[in-house]
């Protein structure tokens, strides 16, 4: 694995810190539900803008796309509608450690039975180990509050 695709993950995933946190005051001005059509109205409009404008393709081909994956847009819907209530109730660093623990549990289960079209890749102990330190972790935040 390259560097830049290790810092390009690492940008990303700060910047998914800061939309959580974000949309979800977002959320407290014009509820949660109204505040992640705002966020995924403005989504659509730049990724539009860069389909159209920055990389000239302005086309999209949908044969031979499995159905499920059309399902990814109604999954974020639910993702930042329940961030943008969730997170002012719970804070920024234990809904970071909720998130994180929660995506490395979900990713585990799709990588160990290959989920999505991906390969299969063995989970272990130490994998196992590193989420319940992660869980255990978020606890200690939570009773720490």
């Amino acid at each position: 694995m390259s560097i830049f695709l290790i810092l390009l993950v690492s940008f990303s995933e700060l910047l998914n810190t800061s939309c959580r946190l974000i949309n979800a005051a977002m959320g407290t001005y014009v509820g949660s539900l109204r505040g992640s059509f705002v966020n995924h109205v403005v989504g659509t409009v730049f990724a539009g803008l860069l389909l159209i404008v920055g990389f000239k393709t302005g086309h999209i081909h949908f044969e031979g796309i499995p159905v499920y994956y059309f399902f990814g847009g109604f999954i974020g819907l639910i993702v930042v509608a329940a961030s943008n209530f969730a997170v002012p109730h719970v804070g920024a660093m234990l809904s970071v450690i909720i998130i994180i623990s929660s995506q490395l549990f979900a990713s585990a289960l799709i990588d160990r039975f290959g989920l999505f079209g991906g390969e299969v890749i063995t989970v272990d102990l130490f994998h196992v180990a590193g989420i319940l330190l992660l869980i255990l972790g978020s606890v200690f935040v939570f009773v720490k509050r």
